[in-house]
């Protein structure tokens, strides 16, 4: 059996790309990630001129080695400042996990953990009429 193991793409969505390609050529019999899919290295998505940005969480400061803002600035208004900066209004949606719970707030929409109880994943669809999402249960 050979098992590919994988970590820390922090965005760099051309790394992945490159990753997942090497690891089918290998023809691996199981693929397992480790986890920091988004990180410092963003991904920005365009779909029918709508701008989509995704991210672990939303950032304080770049170039911190920690660059996300705390979990505990959702209740101490830090977060919903951050949901009003211009970095992030400029987006049509914002998709952040990090906090293990759906919410929206303005244009941030939170999922939940994926791995933990209660999990659920989001679904965005795009066209020519905007933007929907939900968040879906996983059974």
């Amino acid at each position: 059996m050979k098992i590919a193991v994988f970590s820390d793409v922090h965005g760099n969505l051309n790394a992945l790309k490159s990753v997942l390609k090497q690891i089918e050529e290998k023809k691996v019999d199981q693929t397992i990630f480790l986890g920091d899919i988004f990180q410092r290295g963003n991904e920005e998505m365009e779909c029918f001129n709508r701008k989509l940005f995704f991210s672990h969480f939303l950032f304080s400061d770049i170039n911190r080695p920690y660059p996300f803002l705390q979990l505990a600035d959702l209740k101490n208004g830090i977060f919903d400042r951050a949901c009003k900066n211009e970095v992030v209004t400029k987006y049509d949606l914002v998709a952040i996990g990090h906090s293990h719970s759906n919410f929206v707030k303005y244009n941030v929409v939170s999922v939940s953990a994926t791995g933990l109880e209660g999990a659920s994943y989001l679904l965005i669809s795009v066209d020519e009429e905007g933007i929907k999402f939900e968040h879906i249960n996983i059974d």
